[in-house]
């Protein structure tokens, strides 16, 4: 089983979309996937069809609390895909930072809980270095950075990279992924250096691939699918199945 988790301090950043695509991708590859929704929002709950009525006494909170066993927190994602599972942390989940019962082993402790054996566990964080997401990063093998094209994107990747080697110095920081490129704009040579040498400075990479703006993301979201069933032909399921094989080609490499 292999954790991998998506964080960046600053939102709009495509955290949770991507979230979303890479655990819908590594299902696409025939993989067994659970999807962690830490984010208080739940707006990953929401696109993949779980309601928050349905998470009363059912989430990620009540298991913190020892109010619920985990394995009853899992809800089948979409109810027509096998293998392809959600925990969903819930709205009492804003007040974290405040909560006792809430630490940077809560996750980890959590997972150890799960009766079914996973490929891989993908878990959304939220917007924030807050207790959650330190408890994502500390249960994690993998952390995958989304960023989109802009220089206040890049602000704080440093000091986040701080955060993350003090929480968990073994995590493996996988890449910096570049979203929401506009398909009608060519990111030059000297921009894509600096995204290059942002990546090195924090010891990672920039994935090659990148994922191009479109209408579908919204459209999959309001239609509660993911984008691989809404429009499987569309560039940003092509460029999202592309970032996941070079995903799965570096942990086929690294062993």
């Amino acid at each position: 089983m292999r954790t991998i988790v998506l964080a960046n301090n600053k939102g709009g950043v495509g955290k949770t979309t991507t979230s979303l695509c890479l655990a819908a991708g590594l299902r696409e590859k025939k993989k067994k996937v659970l999807l962690i929704d830490l984010d208080a929002q739940e707006n990953l709950a929401f696109t993949c069809g779980v309601d928050n009525e349905d998470l009363e006494g059912y989430s990620l909170y009540d298991v913190f609390h020892g109010k619920a066993n985990v394995n009853d927190c899992v809800f089948q994602i979409y109810k027509d895909i096998d293998n392809f599972d959600i925990l969903v942390g819930g709205i009492e989940l804003r007040n974290a930072d405040k909560d006792k019962k809430i630490d940077a082993n809560s996750i980890k402790k959590a997972l150890l809980g799960l009766n079914d054996s996973y490929d891989f566990i993908v878990i959304d964080t939220p917007p924030s270095l807050n207790v959650l997401t330190e408890s994502a990063i500390k249960a994690a093998d993998d952390l995958i950075i989304p960023i989109q094209p802009s220089a206040y994107s890049l602000q704080g990747v440093g000091g986040l990279n701080g955060f993350i080697k003090s929480v968990n110095p073994n995590i493996n920081i996988v890449g910096l992924l570049l979203t929401g490129v506009n398909e009608r704009t060519n990111l030059s040579k000297e921009f894509i250096e600096i995204y290059k040498t942002a990546a090195k400075n924090i010891g990672t990479k920039l994935f090659k691939n990148m994922i191009r703006n479109s209408v579908v993301i919204p459209e999959s979201q309001v239609n509660r699918t993911t984008i691989y069933k809404h429009a499987p032909n569309s560039t940003v399921a092509k460029d999202y199945m592309d970032f996941v094989n070079e995903y799965l080609k570096g942990v086929k490499k690294n062993g």
